[in-house]
């Protein structure tokens, strides 16, 4: 049985750490692990809890490379430790 993932409070970022978020972003952007998270041009999750986000798998992004100029990720760290670096590459 697939145990479902409760987004935690303490996975939010508070309003300090998404405007210095924001400030650095150029461009057109993706947001990937978005979360509840308003940044970014295009936001995808594995499990959205909001329509406005693609639901996706940040180890498989369905995109082209090169498509955004600032990629946002905040990626859930309760996975596998060699699996933590694959999605930056992605």
């Amino acid at each position: 049985m697939k145990k479902n993932t409760i987004l935690q409070e303490c996975w939010i970022w508070n309003n300090d750490v998404d405007l210095f978020v924001r400030n650095l972003i150029k461009g057109k952007s993706l947001n990937v692990c978005a979360g509840k998270s308003k940044l970014g041009d295009v936001k995808i999750d594995l499990d959205p809890t909001d329509k406005s986000i693609m639901k996706g798998d940040m180890r498989y992004l369905p995109f082209d490379n090169c498509s955004f100029d600032t990629v946002i990720q905040d990626p859930p760290w309760k996975i596998g430790y060699y699996e933590r670096m694959r999605p930056f590459f992605e």
